[in-house]
């Protein structure tokens, strides 16, 4: 988050930035934290994380990855998200399926 900087103000920031999607209608599906969320990044920084999943019902643009965080972008059924994708965003995908 940036300093006065919303969930939701975040969520749309970081969605476009990563996707080059701009989003509305966002609903908050979910709030997490606590040690299961425990996340080593690449370059060896290390942190428990405190997390908010939207769901966004309506977005514009053109999808496009940004090659930092993003190298690949598709839209999937619940039932097929692809092998290779991370555990980490897995979880919330499933820890949200009840919600949607």
């Amino acid at each position: 988050m940036e300093l006065g900087e919303t969930l939701e103000g975040t969520a749309k920031r970081e969605l476009s930035e990563e996707t080059g999607l701009v989003a509305h209608e966002l609903d908050l599906l979910d709030l997490y934290s606590g040690p299961e969320w425990f996340l080593q990044y690449p370059n060896g920084d290390q942190a428990y994380v405190v997390g908010a999943t939207f769901l966004v019902r309506r977005a514009e643009g053109d999808a496009r990855p940004d090659g930092m965080e993003c190298s690949e972008l598709g839209y999937f059924a619940t039932t097929a998200l692809p092998n290779d994708m991370n555990a980490y965003n897995r979880r919330l995908i499933h820890r949200c399926l009840d919600k949607l």
